[in-house]
């Protein structure tokens, strides 16, 4: 599990799969761990010895090393057993966690969705436990050097030992109940507001730091709404994409729709294209019926209405489609993305490289993908590229490879057989854009044992 966690962060994710398939990558780890271990230890005590003593850095090293002397193993011991205690404590955390999930994925929800459900939750249990374990085992940590600093001091100088009885000091005026749960009482809200921020407008984290590969429905869940409308993104979103990929063109009279093709042929039987009617004219048609029955009277939306019903559950991947060199498109989309404060929550893609240099001008905070449906030319090394978006069967190993070392990620369509979802899997692409996202997920992240425990579950439910 430790493994599965820490292959979450980017830098490790493709490290540790290559250094643990080695003899030596794995005497090498350990090797370096202990070296490590074995730098650092003699430091133990240097922050007690700047603070509490006010000593220089260079004596409070002497004096951690004084006080570490014939103590080595003790402390060693102790420290050891703090951390498995921590690592203990999570695993149990994360299986109950894991469990509670699945109970609820096989008591209240579809069961087409539950697998699904389960591996997407697990991922996210999973991130948590990074930052728990990180916070966690600092806390612990220091709280043991500072117990085991007062009583080394104090054993060294004769003095008595430290007994943590607090009721014979004076506290401090501030240090009273109300103050504490009031301080408790800002801190939690400081909490949910910036928890509340992540969840509606991303975080830089998700993208930069930690790895995942990203599942995208195209046209939002085009098999199960019609494409590129408000039903089509609540589709993705309930069968757990990562992101929506919607297709941008703009009208007459400049307003910004969500339409792929050239015309409204296929969509509403017209044959009229989107850039030849205004607003008023294209709002009201119905593009739902000609799908199904269900969706009668599904119109055609717009950016802002799609960012605004997206927001906090569902990033989007933007294509720009090519509107001529004078359209002022690419410009419109940056704008608008920047005013509604999506920039942390979207990519925009486009086959024209000059709309996403465009882009990049407008609102360089925007992650812009480069559309092409074969390997040719050095454009993953391009600026003003952050990924490259392409035709699954044109992806191979050498050309991910060459894009991850020039630190560009790799999103692949429309993939949506679950051989082609294998390969990509072992490519180590980063966003599979697919028309059936329940399989991509299954398929990316599903384990025998993940399945397992929800068939258990279930025997266990009836």
């Amino acid at each position: 599990m430790i493994y599965r966690i820490l292959r979450h962060v980017k830098p490790l994710k493709f490290i540790l799969p290559g250094l643990l398939g080695e003899n030596w990558g794995r005497l090498l780890i350990v090797v370096f761990l202990a070296a490590c271990v074995l730098l650092s230890f003699p430091t133990a005590f240097i922050c007690f010895g700047c603070m509490v003593e006010q000593r220089t850095f260079r004596d409070s090293l002497e004096r951690s090393k004084d006080l570490l002397r014939g103590r080595y193993v003790k402390t060693s011991f102790i420290l050891a057993a703090c951390n498995m205690a921590v690592t203990a404590v999570c695993i149990l955390l994360y299986l109950f966690a894991v469990v509670i999930v699945a109970v609820f994925a096989v008591r209240f929800m579809d069961r087409r969705v539950e697998l699904a459900l389960l591996l997407a939750a697990r991922d996210r249990i999973e991130y948590a436990l990074i930052f728990v374990i990180s916070i966690v085992s600092v806390v612990v940590n220091y709280g043991a050097l500072t117990v085991l600093y007062f009583q080394y001091d104090r054993k060294d100088k004769n003095k008595k030992r430290w007994d943590f009885d607090l009721s014979g000091h004076s506290r401090s005026r501030w240090m009273n109940r109300r103050n504490v749960l009031g301080l408790l009482a800002v801190v939690t809200a400081v909490s949910m507001a910036a928890a509340f921020d992540v969840s509606r407008n991303g975080s830089f984290l998700n993208e930069d730091l930690l790895y995942e590969v990203q599942i995208t429905a195209h046209r939002g869940s085009s098999r199960t709404a019609p494409e590129n409308t408000i039903p089509a993104l609540q589709a993705a979103a309930d069968e757990l994409a990562d992101y929506a990929e919607i297709d941008i063109q703009e009208t007459k009279d400049g307003v910004m729709v969500l339409f792929h093709d050239s015309t409204l042929k296929r969509m509403a039987g017209i044959e009229k294209s989107v850039k030849s009617m205004t607003w008023d004219e294209l709002k009201d048609i119905d593009v739902g019926t000609r799908f199904s029955g269900e969706f009668k009277g599904t119109t055609i939306p717009t950016l802002e209405e799609a960012l605004e019903f997206a927001r906090g559950h569902l990033k989007l991947n933007i294509e720009i489609k090519y509107m001529g060199a004078s359209s002022s498109l690419p410009e419109k989309v940056a704008e608008c993305i920047e005013r509604m404060g999506w920039t942390e929550q979207c990519v925009v893609t486009s086959t024209s490289y000059s709309y996403l240099k465009r882009v990049k001008k407008a609102v360089p905070d925007i992650y812009t993908g480069y559309i092409v449906s074969a390997a040719y030319g050095s454009y993953y090394k391009d600026e003003s590229i952050d990924f490259i978006s392409m035709l699954s069967s044109s992806v191979n190993q050498k050309l991910i490879d060459e894009a991850h070392e020039s630190g560009k990620a790799v999103h692949v369509w429309t993939v949506n057989r679950k051989s082609e979802m294998e390969r990509m899997k072992i490519l180590g692409a980063d966003n599979v854009i697919t028309d059936n996202p329940l399989m991509a997920r299954e398929v990316l992240f599903g384990e025998k044992n993940t399945e397992n425990l929800l068939a258990r579950i279930r025997e266990m439910l009836k």
